[in-house]
């Protein structure tokens, strides 16, 4: 800690001229300065802490990681001590943070309880949970802090070996408990795989966070936990773009797995996502928030590319879904909705899915689907199973929508022509 000098003299005479004969005593007071200057770098080597630098480090100051560290971090403000606008930074490939054997507080290897614009860049954070902890967190932001995540690798978040138990989140944005400890953050260009149960979490109202151009992959086919790539739930908020997911699916059922999971969330934003090889694409679930789904590439999914139950209010605009569905059920392939009301399905491109382009079931009604082109789908390019006084007795509108094949007839336009495809003369 920097400390200044202060130098008083006592006595009479204002100048060396005019003092007394006799020496006056002089004192040296020493007065501490609270806070620095100039933000300061710490650098933190093979036999140093990480969470002894932290402890030191005041807002604004950085952190370098060179080497592997076996500890938990936990950045937090102290009374007259801030830690705001920290920077915590790996310098090379050997920037590892790994859980310990036995895992404290809120069982996170990294943890940000509070602070603010907390930054943590280019580090490997990893486990595996070796102990029993409850909870399990790559890194875990609450209690108002807000961080930016950005260029990691996350790890390894997970039991050993996998298990079931529902814990094991690469990243966690806020309280898993509904409207308590809000956190922020800004996640891009990290790395996410061999995680247990998410990639990332955002949860409870007053958690937001947005999450870009993010490499997130599941453990691929598995029988033991039902994975989601992202998960958005209990009022928080998102803006998810340009992130590739993919490897999330389950085998037994009924269960499944997800790229991307909405469970009553806030107003979310999904835009150029690529999501493949997971069970559902992207899975929006009682949801009556302003929730878009715009330019999103779901192909490739097992089951169902983009699904709605119990939503309401939803756009699904722009999207393509190819190659989606097993054939084994109905509902399987491009676009499904399930007890779902009021929502915008248009200028979507379906096809080659086994199953249907669009599926509708019977219990989802006032639904506007207009503008989509269908093609070469197993089942049915267009297929509504409610009644109602809308297009051809259904529940719901659909018009200007293009394809060969639909149940019951006349949800499309008329048919195309083999050769015609889907350019106008």
């Amino acid at each position: 800690m920097s400390c200044s000098v202060l130098r008083r003299l006592f006595g009479r005479g204002a100048s060396p001229a005019h003092r007394q004969t006799s020496p006056t005593p002089v004192t040296l007071l020493f007065e501490c300065l609270e806070t620095r200057l100039a933000p300061a770098t710490i650098r933190v080597g093979p036999a140093d802490s990480v969470q002894a630098a932290i402890n030191r480090a005041y807002s604004g100051d950085t952190i370098e990681v060179v080497s592997r560290h076996q500890e938990q971090i936990v950045i937090v403000n102290e009374t007259g001590h801030s830690r705001n606008n920290l920077r915590i930074v790996g310098v090379n490939d050997r920037s590892v943070i790994v859980a310990p054997p036995s895992m404290k507080n809120a069982s996170a290897v990294a943890e940000i309880r509070g602070a603010k614009d907390v930054s943590i860049n280019c580090l490997t954070i990893s486990g595996p949970n070796t102990g029993s902890a409850d909870t399990f967190y790559g890194i875990l932001v609450h209690s108002g802090g807000s961080a930016k995540i950005a260029n990691n690798r996350i790890t390894n978040i997970a039991d050993k070996p996998l298990s079931g138990v529902q814990r094991g989140v690469a990243i966690q944005i806020g309280s898993v408990v509904p409207g308590v400890s809000p956190g922020s953050a800004t996640i891009t260009h990290n790395t996410i795989d061999r995680y247990q149960k998410n990639g990332i979490q955002v949860s409870g109202a007053g958690s937001n966070a947005t999450i870009d151009d993010n490499s997130i992959v599941g453990a691929g086919v598995t029988t033991l936990i039902a994975q989601n790539g992202i998960q958005v739930s209990n009022g928080a908020t998102a803006k998810i773009t340009d992130n590739c997911i993919s490897g999330n699916s389950y085998k037994p059922g009924p269960f499944g797995a997800t790229g991307i999971l909405l469970i009553n969330p806030g107003a979310v934003t999904i835009a150029d996502n690529t999501l493949t090889r997971n069970d559902v694409g992207v899975f929006v679930f009682r949801s009556k928030a302003a929730v878009v789904l715009d330019h999103n590439n779901a192909s490739g999914n097992v089951l169902i590319g983009i699904m709605l139950d119990t939503a309401s209010g939803a756009r699904v605009v722009n999207n393509t879904t190819s190659k989606n569905g097993s054939g084994a059920a109905g509902s399987d392939g491009g676009v499904a909705l399930f007890a779902s009301t009021g929502n915008r399905i248009e200028g979507n491109k379906s096809e080659s899915n086994k199953g249907a382009g669009i599926f509708v079931d019977s219990s989802s009604n006032g639904n506007t689907i207009t503008g989509n082109l269908l093609n070469g789908n197993t089942l049915f390019d267009a297929q509504d199973r409610s009644t109602g006084a809308r297009t051809v007795k259904t529940g719901n509108t659909w018009t200007n929508n293009r394809g060969k094949t639909s149940g019951p007839k006349g949800l499309l336009l008329a048919e195309l022509k083999e050769n015609r495809g889907w350019c106008d003369d």
